[in-house]
């Protein structure tokens, strides 16, 4: 692939993260653009197709403890969902980030429906705050261990990981 095709690929990659992210404005937090363009040209977002189409993606990063990957935002279109497509990407972006992963995480409003969908994706619910943000919403932290077994700490939280700046 050439360099003009792949600055392509990445804008066209990124016009779709800004859109589905503006369509889901009341359940992901906000990420600016340049954000999210620095996401992707690090890697960090993996994109789900259907029928050839962008059906959704998936935003991961590293913790400053390397065992924890944080899953950022996670969104699938509306007319795609139900098809396990989240599912498929979240154990594909969990496999393509495996190494030195003891735990993945992620927080959602306690208010939405993608609660369910981490429950049932195998997260267990280790807290509950209100993480000042502008809605002042309760939040879920929710953790997976990326084996079987959880690890010692599993429960432990560390300052660090109620930040979302980039790394």
């Amino acid at each position: 692939m050439d360099n003009n095709s792949h600055d392509k690929n990445l804008q066209n990659d990124l016009k779709f993260a800004v859109d589905l992210q503006k369509k889901f404005t009341g359940e992901l937090g906000f990420l600016p653009k340049v954000a999210l363009a620095t996401y992707l040209e690090r890697g960090c977002i993996d994109f789900a197709h259907e029928n050839d189409e962008r059906a959704g993606y998936i935003l991961l990063r590293q913790m400053q403890d390397k065992r924890i990957l944080s899953i950022v935002q996670a969104a699938v279109c509306k007319d795609a969902q139900r098809r396990h497509i989240g599912l498929q990407l979240l154990e594909r972006g969990i496999e393509n980030r495996s190494t030195g992963i003891e735990i993945v995480q992620a927080w959602c409003a306690s208010d939405l429906e993608s609660v369910e969908f981490w429950k049932a994706a195998g997260f267990v619910e280790i807290c509950r705050e209100i993480r000042g943000n502008t809605r002042n919403r309760e939040m879920i932290l929710f953790r997976r261990p990326k084996a079987a077994e959880r690890p010692p700490d599993f429960w432990n939280i560390r300052s660090e990981e109620h930040t979302s700046e980039l790394q």
